[in-house]
């Protein structure tokens, strides 16, 4: 049982290990790549932006719950 245990924590630390490798592989690389996910995420928030106010004008201006 001991043995087990002991390469349950082995694969653990292996998979925790190929995802941190992962996540620093999505990050941005270089300034062109951060100023590209800026431009992005700009756009998304302002595409939200006219999605809540059409919501608004149909809904009355009353917030959904839920």
């Amino acid at each position: 049982m001991e043995l087990l245990k002991q390469e349950l924590r082995r694969t653990l630390a292996e998979v925790e290990t190929a995802e941190r490798v992962l996540d620093e592989g999505m990050r941005p690389q270089n300034l062109a790549d951060v100023e590209a996910l800026e431009q992005k995420l700009s756009e998304a928030l302002q595409e939200l932006q006219g999605m809540k106010d059409e919501y608004r004008q149909k809904d009355g201006g009353q917030p959904e719950e839920g």
